[in-house]
């Protein structure tokens, strides 16, 4: 009996520890970054830019950090075009051409110098923008309290029943 109890206590405590888990994009609004073109999502969904813009100009600290960022991008945006189209004119021109001597390496060199510049001011406005939506999300939060942010959850499976409280 005692093997029993004592098993059916290890069970319920290793059911209830499975329970825990982080919900990381619980925020409001979060932002991801695919290949250099940002996504902005607001409570799980995906918004365009413009209303992206218009909802995060509550908080008028988030919305000069998102200015910024987007000035951060527009600048990395150009490095980076004009790098590529750099390199692109100098491949076409080598592979067009017959001799190596034809070829202005001087315009690949600039382009590739081009690029490089323009990933750390990228990945800046990247951080500006993961910046500014933290900041509103903090705004939302800071009006709550611990109990009214979290959410409280029963989950049942076939073995165990267990609560889970997210804050």
């Amino acid at each position: 009996m005692k093997q029993l109890l004592f098993f059916t206590l290890f069970m319920s405590i290793t059911g209830l520890s499975w329970t825990q888990e982080i919900n990381r994009n619980q925020d409001s609004l979060h932002v991801t970054n695919n290949f250099g073109d940002f996504t902005f999502y607001q409570n799980g969904l995906e918004v365009r830019k413009r209303d992206y813009r218009t909802i995060i100009s509550a908080n008028p600290d988030a919305k000069e950090m998102f200015r910024k960022a987007n000035n951060k991008g527009l600048i990395a945006g150009a490095f980076n075009f004009a790098g590529w189209f750099g390199i692109g004119w100098t491949l076409g021109s080598f592979l067009a051409s017959i001799s190596p001597d034809q070829v202005n390496w001087r315009m690949g060199a600039i382009g590739l110098g081009s690029v490089l510049i323009s990933l750390p001011i990228s990945s800046s406005a990247e951080r500006s923008h993961r910046a500014a939506a933290k900041k509103f999300n903090e705004g939302l939060n800071n009006n709550l309290s611990l109990l009214e942010r979290g959410e409280l959850n029963l989950q049942v499976s076939p073995n165990r029943v267990g609560l889970q409280f997210n804050f």
